[in-house]
């Protein structure tokens, strides 16, 4: 995250530790209790100990260079889940009116919600601290994490919430995806990157909006049946589960909240090339209100109690996936001395085989890197964005007529039929 202009350091830290001390959810970690059963622990806020580092690269000459080896650094960091705290932050001052702040926390107490939350009150925080206002009364939160874990963990147990859809849901048997994967695990390259960015063509993006309007259905909605569709189409499989991960926030006492809230969730579509895709989009309209309102059973107790065919890793049968995000903003002020640039920095370990992340007209595609080659992914990435543009000139046409051949698969087909003709 970069700070450009003028950042007030001494009051950032400030805003920092009174977030700490309102979200319990930061000042955790998880020791055995009396029983030997693992246990999350608070520690009290006056004995919670955290520093913010801080570096000067601004008289390095190499400054860029140190930035990124010290981001590198900061994005492995090993966390002690029985010690503490989950989360590093520092503070790089590359200029006198930029810094640069690494933040990197542990996935068990935070989500992508999570993150924008503690981005907004830290911002709101530092400006009340500049503006020397009081802390109010209203800041406190009504309830925190530990008691949201418990109200779950006893509406299960009483039956209030249940695996009755999801067992219903997933019966049968079930699979991971079967992608055509390249397995390269000798002939992985050190530097090659584990996803892919790419962007929708405006026109295609402002036509698929125009559709889902049309159909009163959300964007999400309409490119998630597109993907299950095009997963369809390039694997041949008619039975498709898709990771789609749900807030988990259905109170409105959890939307200012820190935690890992977030419950991936397993979407099956069965498909048949002779449909059309305007009923696809009803069909995953249907399942994701389903799931919605069944999104409160957690993604671990479903697989526990579920019979299914394991992938090569022994991963269970979610290997493929679609994450809607429209929350995050790149680029914001907290104030009108002060801009930030924000900028994830992705794991080296990528835990699916394929992962979409997209707000609609962005997408990232993770992968694993010893399963596909780079220009697998480049030929996947091309062809998903040959079939959307499809997609988006009619939705009443049957899945097994819309095309996904990029323009040089198309050359070499007619120069194929053109020698065949010859000959």
């Amino acid at each position: 995250m970069s700070f450009l202009r003028n950042l007030d350091i001494i009051a950032f830290k400030e805003a920092l530790f009174r977030v700490i001390k309102k979200h319990e959810i930061l000042r955790t970690v998880f020791k055995e209790d009396d029983e030997k059963n693992i246990r999350q622990f608070i520690t009290p806020s006056e004995e919670f100990k955290f520093s913010i580092g801080c570096d000067d690269f601004s008289g390095h000459s190499d400054k860029e260079f140190l930035l990124e080896e010290e981001i590198q650094q900061t994005a492995g960091f090993v966390f002690n889940l029985f010690k503490g705290p989950l989360f590093k932050a520092k503070i790089i001052r590359i200029d006198r009116e930029h810094h640069t702040l690494l933040f990197v926390i542990h996935h068990i107490i935070s989500d992508a919600w999570s993150l924008q939350l503690l981005v907004e009150e830290i911002s709101s925080t530092y400006n009340s601290i500049l503006k020397k206002e009081a802390i109010l009364p209203s800041s406190k939160l009504d309830i925190q994490y530990k008691e949201y874990s418990y109200w779950l963990k006893h509406q299960i147990e009483s039956n209030v919430i249940t695996n009755t859809y999801w067992m219903k849901e997933l019966q049968g048997h079930l699979k991971p995806l079967q992608l055509k994967y390249d397995y390269l695990q000798e002939t992985i390259s050190e530097d090659q990157d584990s996803k892919i960015e790419f962007i929708l063509n405006p026109a295609v993006n402002s036509a698929i909006k125009k559709i889902a309007k049309k159909l009163n259905v959300t964007e999400f909605t309409f490119h998630l049946a597109a993907f299950f569709s095009f997963l369809h189409l390039q694997t041949e499989q008619s039975d498709i589960i898709l990771g789609v991960p749900f807030a988990g926030r259905v109170h409105a006492n959890l939307e200012d909240q820190l935690g890992y809230y977030v419950n991936l969730l397993p979407i099956r579509i069965k498909l048949q090339q002779d449909e059309n895709f305007d009923s696809i989009i009803r069909l995953v309209q249907d399942k994701l209100s389903k799931a919605f309102e069944h999104q409160m059973y957690p993604i671990d107790l479903i697989l526990r109690d579920l019979e299914f065919e394991r992938g090569d890793r022994g991963t269970n049968f979610i290997n493929t996936g679609f994450t809607w995000n429209e929350l995050a903003q790149d680029e914001f002020s907290i104030n009108e001395n002060l801009k930030v640039k924000a900028q994830s920095v992705a794991t080296a370990q990528v835990k699916y085989d394929l992962w979409v992340i997209s707000n609609g007209s962005h997408f990232t595609l993770e992968y694993r890197k010893e399963a596909f080659s780079s220009a697998t992914i480049e030929l996947f990435v091309e062809r998903y964005l040959v079939f959307l543009e499809e997609v988006s000139k009619d939705i009443e046409q049957e899945i097994a007529a819309y095309s996904f051949k990029i323009q040089r698969e198309k050359e070499l087909e007619a120069s194929r039929i053109n020698i065949e003709i010859n000959f």
